[in-house]
């Protein structure tokens, strides 16, 4: 009787610690993926729960005679629920290798071929992952060396989401008022103030826009007495029209010059798999919207200031901003165009750039495919060790 009671305790134990186990796994996953800028759920690109099962025995070591498929998938239903879900479609910006992984899955029935695709997609997983994890190792050594390194994260939302006046229940009056567009970007500084700009939304929005928020963020910063660290982290979305340009290199190129960062490393997640952090900010904002007024900008300031905290608990810093500067022009003086020699042609293939002085005294740039240790940093251009960002005259300070 002795023994069965023991067995059965340790029975209990080991199915307990499974069950935790994957609970556990599934949040961890749950991070690489899509995380929804205007709900609390993440989709997960993968065409069945069956195909999330298999990544999870590989990553984890494990065989169908460890976990059961049936087990996995229950604990999955009674733990998670719908916070983790699959779909069909996904809602935003897809990536080019999950689409193609679930589109060959649905199109075959070879065992064989599926093994192969099952491959790949942990293959691509594994990636992601690696990506991701770069970031959350720079946002975290950020926040625990705040005298060594700044991490900031700069995102929008899309502007035809909010507007003034705004009424959380729409009535038939309320929707033949006129309303003013406001574009809203968040900028998390990892360990410090966070805040967020309020755009009227007839402005560009391209590079300036993202140019002169960060140097408003920087400026934030230093008013309150904080002192700039020497290395700057800096993640952006996969854009060229906003971030991936050369009038934004040119901008840190300038950082550099003056002397304001020593080094800065520009760092892009893969397209399809920016969904990060800053996006959970935007949901708390589409959230508190559903029940909350915004019938002026001093109303929506307060909707935003009380929509979210970060982990010390700081309330967000709001921004009106009523003029952008023209950086583009200004820097245009200095950098080469298109068809110049030295243009810098081909950024979408790189996904993060080191921006720091040449022992020769000037502002130069280099970049890699990946955010992984082992990938060589490298000029822009082919069979060069790096690129002049100003490669005749620099800018005045």
């Amino acid at each position: 009787m002795e023994v069965s009671f023991t067995f059965f305790c340790s029975f209990v134990y080991l199915l307990k610690r499974c069950l935790i186990r994957i609970e556990h796994w599934l949040k961890e996953i749950a991070k690489l993926y899509q995380i929804q800028p205007d709900a609390d759920q993440v989709l997960l690109p993968f065409t069945s729960r069956g195909g999330v099962y298999d990544i999870y025995l590989s990553d984890n070591g494990l065989s169908e005679q460890d976990v059961s498929k049936s087990y996995f998938v229950r604990i999955w239903r009674e733990q998670i629920g719908a916070k983790i879900s699959l779909r069909k479609h996904l809602r935003f910006a897809k990536c080019d290798e999950c689409v193609k992984n679930r589109e060959e899955k649905a199109g075959t029935v070879d065992r064989a071929v599926l093994e192969r695709i099952k491959a790949r997609e942990y293959e691509h997983y594994k990636f992601v992952r690696n990506e991701r994890g770069g970031y959350y190792i720079r946002r975290e050594t950020a926040r625990t060396e705040p005298g060594k390194y700044l991490s900031i994260i700069i995102d929008g939302a899309d502007a035809k989401d909010y507007g003034v006046p705004y009424f959380c229940e729409a009535t038939h009056s309320s929707q033949k008022l006129w309303q003013i567009p406001v574009y809203i970007i968040g900028v998390l500084v990892h360990g410090r103030q966070s805040h967020v700009y309020c755009v009227p939304g007839h402005f560009k929005q391209g590079a300036n826009v993202i140019i002169d928020v960060l140097y408003r963020t920087l400026k934030a910063i230093v008013a309150k007495g904080e002192k700039l660290p020497e290395t700057l982290y800096l993640q952006l979305d996969n854009t060229v029209k906003q971030n991936k340009n050369r009038f934004l290199l040119g901008f840190l190129g300038m950082l550099v010059q003056a002397g304001v960062f020593k080094h800065i490393i520009l760092s892009f997640l893969p397209v399809g798999h920016t969904h990060e952090d800053i996006d959970q900010l935007f949901s708390r904002i589409v959230i508190a919207l559903l029940c909350r007024n915004a019938r002026s900008y001093e109303e929506l300031a307060g909707v935003l200031r009380g929509c979210y905290r970060d982990k010390e608990l700081r309330r967000l810093q709001i921004h009106w901003v009523a003029s952008v500067r023209n950086f583009s022009d200004y820097i245009s003086d200095y950098m080469p165009g298109r068809g110049q020699r030295g243009y810098l042609e081909g950024l979408m293939r790189f996904r993060q750039f080191s921006i720091r002085m040449h022992v020769d005294g000037f502002p130069m740039v280099r970049c890699r495919f990946s955010t992984l240790a082992r990938d060589n940093f490298r000029g822009v251009a082919d069979d060069t060790d790096f690129t002049p960002l100003f490669p005749t005259t620099r800018p005045a300070r």
